[in-house]
C-alpha cells in the first residue's frame, strides 16, 4: 500500500483537507504499509506536536534536527511475549524534557512510569499501576517516594 496519510480531528474521526482548513486544530498521521509512524498535531496551521514511532533500526539522536522547532515524542515499542512495552522520550526545541514507559497487555495499561531524566531512575511517585479485572472494573494502585503503595483506586467508579 506504500505511504499514505489521514486527517483526523482531535476525537479521532477522519476529516477532510476542507474541513482541516477550518479546524483549529488536527492531527496528520503518516503511515506506511498500514503502520502509523508519524502523528502531527497542528494548531492554527502550525506544527506543535510530533508523535514518532522509531523503528528498530532508527536512532533518536540523529532524527532530533528534523524537529529544533516543536516538540517531538518519540516512541519505543518492543513486546515481551503477550506484552507491549513502550519506552517515550519527550524533546522540546532538541533539549529532553520526559521521559515515560508503560507496559501494557491486551491493549490496557498495566504500569506507567515516570523516569528522571539525570538519574535513569523510576521517579516513584508518579508510578500508576492497574488492574483490570474481568467484570470491567480497574484499580489503580498510587505509590510514594519510597516506592510503597499508598493509594489503591476504582476506576470503574470514577467513570463519567
Amino acid at each position: 500500500m506504500g505511504k499514505f496519510y489521514q486527517l483526523k480531528d482531535i476525537y479521532g474521526n477522519d476529516i477532510s483537507r476542507e474541513q482541516s482548513n477550518a479546524l483549529k486544530l488536527y492531527f496528520k498521521e503518516i503511515y506506511s504499509e498500514d503502520i502509523l509512524k508519524k502523528r502531527y498535531l497542528i494548531e492554527d496551521k502550525n506544527i506543535r506536536h510530533v508523535h514518532h514511532y522509531l523503528e528498530l533500526e532508527e536512532d533518536l539522536k540523529s532524527l532530533l534536527h528534523e524537529y529544533k522547532d516543536c516538540k517531538v515524542s518519540f516512541y519505543r515499542t518492543s513486546y515481551e511475549g503477550p506484552y507491549q512495552i513502550q519506552e517515550i522520550d519527550l524533546y522540546d526545541r532538541g533539549v529532553v524534557t520526559e521521559r515515560t514507559k508503560t507496559l501494557s497487555n491486551d491493549h490496557k495499561i498495566i504500569c506507567f512510569h515516570a523516569i528522571d531524566i539525570l538519574s535513569g531512575h523510576e521517579i516513584h511517585r508518579e508510578t500508576k499501576k492497574y488492574c483490570h479485572l474481568p467484570n470491567g472494573s480497574t484499580y489503580m494502585f498510587s505509590y510514594d517516594d519510597q516506592g510503597q503503595c499508598i493509594t489503591i483506586d476504582n476506576q470503574s467508579c470514577n467513570k463519567v
